[in-house]
């Protein structure tokens, strides 16, 4: 969690307001829940104040892991922080993202 803070905290300082995106894998986890993403949000607040913060969860499902990236993308997102269901399918995700000017 560290790390995507600090990660963040370089694209917050350069914006006021943003739309910033953290999607998890699945619920099964109470880590996410609990700890990561109301962590996440707290730190947002702190660091950029105008940003929105879509969270979603896929499920476990990589096919709705893609979806939901690819909507992000489509709201706007100008960063995404991904907890991949699958690694594999996810790295083709961060290409296209990168290519539109999208941070993951």
């Amino acid at each position: 969690a560290a790390s995507l803070l600090g990660s963040t905290a370089a694209f917050a300082g350069t914006v006021t307001d943003a739309t910033v995106a953290f999607l998890m894998p699945d619920q099964a986890s109470t880590r996410y829940e609990q700890h990561d993403y109301p962590g996440f949000v707290a730190e947002m607040k702190k660091l950029c104040p105008g940003c929105k913060v879509i969270y979603q969860h896929a499920d476990a499902d990589a096919a709705r892991q893609q979806q939901q990236f690819n909507s992000v993308i489509s709201q706007g997102a100008k960063a995404i922080v991904l907890d991949p269901v699958d690694s594999t399918a996810a790295a083709s995700l961060v290409k296209l993202a990168q290519s539109q000017g999208v941070k993951v």
